[in-house]
């Protein structure tokens, strides 16, 4: 009797529409749009404190084993991007903002143009293209990479 009722349970399984799933392959899901809000909302409150020289949100935003390589090639740490000296910097906008979420891993890139005071006074305006790399860590998003090319302005 039990070999009957497992026979017609596998013939039922195996009938039923895309058959015996046993383990059955799953689409991997387009990146959640909280993920990429968030991490829309990180891109804007890290350029605005570093604008603004806000030391407390920088400290937040980047990893404690955050690394850069800046527009001249040199290479930098976490405590090194808090504590530069952004007092020349007067004003910053992004544009072309892509972000790409792969899992626990995101990758945010866009191009920034900056406008700085100069030491005669004057204003300059540069622009740098950026790719920031986040981790998801604790159920947290934090950038522990960046890579800045120096961009001619048109």
């Amino acid at each position: 009797m039990k070999r009957r009722i497992a026979a017609v349970l596998l013939a039922m399984a195996l009938a039923a529409p895309g058959g015996l799933a046993i383990a059955q392959a799953v689409p991997a899901a387009a990146p959640a749009d909280a993920d990429v809000a968030a991490l829309e909302a990180l891109n804007a409150r890290w350029l605005n404190a570093y604008i603004s020289d806000d030391r407390a949100a920088l400290d937040a935003i980047l990893a404690e084993d955050f690394m850069v390589i800046r527009p001249n090639g040199t290479m930098g740490d976490r405590d090194s991007v808090i504590n530069a000296d952004r007092s020349a910097l007067r004003a910053v906008r992004w544009e072309n903002l892509q972000i790409r979420v792969q899992g626990d891993i995101a990758y945010v890139a866009a191009r920034t143009i900056f406008t700085r005071a100069e030491p005669d006074g004057t204003e300059r305006v540069v622009s740098n293209d950026y790719l920031d790399v986040y981790a998801r860590r604790d159920g947290q998003w934090k950038a522990i990479a960046a890579y800045v090319v120096r961009r001619p302005i048109s």
